[in-house]
C-alpha cells in the first residue's frame, strides 16, 4: 500500500519578533517550496499546497459557488515561501483577522495545514477530542464505508 500525502499532528510554536515561525518538516514536505496562505471558515489560517489550492478554486468555479466568502478567501490569499531555515513569515493582516499572536498552534489537517492562536486551538481541541465527538465521527466513518461498499457492490452486479 502506498503512503498517502497527508499532513497531521500539532505543535505549539512561538512567532519571533518579525512574525516568523519554523514549520515542521512533515508539513514543509507536503506544502512544497511555495504555497498559499489564507483565511478559513474557522478561526484560523489555512495553508494549501498549490495543487490543492487550484483544486479548491476549480471546485468553487465549476459549481458556481463564487459568493461573498470566496471574495474574502481570495482577497486574503498570499503566496508564502520558506526561508533557508524552514521558516515562514505570517502576514500581519492575516494574524489580525484570526487573532493570532505570539503563541500559535500548527495543525496538520489532511491535505492542508492550519495556523491557530494556541489558546483558541487548545480550547477547540479539548471539546472536539471528547469521547462523544470522536465516537460520533467514527460512527459516521463506518456508515460512509458501508455506503461506499454497497455502492461498489451494486456497480459490480450491473
Amino acid at each position: 500500500m502506498s503512503k498517502m500525502a497527508m499532513m497531521y499532528g500539532n505543535e505549539i510554536k512561538k512567532l519571533d519578533k518579525t512574525g516568523r515561525v519554523a514549520i515542521p518538516a512533515l508539513h514543509r514536505a507536503e506544502l512544497g517550496n511555495e504555497f498559499i496562505l489564507t483565511i478559513s471558515e474557522k478561526d484560523c489560517l489555512r495553508a494549501y499546497p498549490y495543487d490543492k489550492w487550484n483544486e479548491f478554486i476549480a471546485i468553487i468555479e465549476r459549481n458556481g459557488l463564487e459568493e461573498e466568502g470566496f471574495d474574502s478567501i481570495l482577497a486574503n490569499a498570499r503566496p508564502i515561501t520558506f526561508d533557508a531555515q524552514g521558516r515562514i513569515t505570517v502576514p500581519d493582516s492575516l494574524k489580525k483577522q484570526r487573532g493570532i499572536e505570539i503563541e500559535i498552534a500548527i495543525i496538520g489537517a489532511g491535505s492542508y495545514m492550519e495556523i491557530w492562536n494556541a489558546t483558541t486551538w487548545q480550547e477547540k481541541d479539548k471539546k472536539a477530542s471528547s469521547t462523544d465527538s470522536v465516537g460520533g465521527l467514527m460512527k459516521k466513518v463506518r456508515e460512509a464505508k458501508k455506503a461506499e461498499q454497497s455502492a461498489r457492490s451494486k456497480t459490480n452486479e450491473q
